[in-house]
């Protein structure tokens, strides 16, 4: 994990055991992730990524690259979001939840545990 891949603002609590700015071949921009963000552990979050403020994720989450989380965003453990996502602030995502590609989630949406 290079420093230079990823930016978090203050007050963020990032747990051992998690990969920011994840980097693959073609990118070119590094992670940004907002003011008082919790990270757990087992989480990987790929560089070209931009996380809002208080963003909160469970255990084991995968988040690609290209993907834009609005604020008060929570994304529950073991979840897959797949990259050039669009999501919305005050957005919560339940556990084991698989999003694909090119999706976009408006403002305020609950997605329940389990969904693909």
């Amino acid at each position: 994990m290079n420093n230079d891949d990823f930016e978090i603002g203050e007050n963020a609590q990032v747990d051992p055991d998690v990969m920011l700015g994840y980097r693959y071949p073609a990118s070119d921009k590094p992670l940004q992730i907002g003011d008082h963000a919790i990270i757990r552990s087992g989480t990987t979050i790929y560089t070209d990524t931009i996380i809002g403020d208080r963003f909160q994720c469970g255990h084991h989450v995968l988040i690609r690259a290209e993907v834009t989380i609005g604020d008060r965003c929570v994304i529950h453990h073991k979840c897959t979001l797949e990259g050039r996502l669009r999501i919305g602030s005050g957005v919560k995502i339940m556990a084991h939840v698989y999003i694909p590609s090119t999706t976009e989630i408006g403002d305020m949406v609950f997605i329940g545990p389990g969904v693909t």
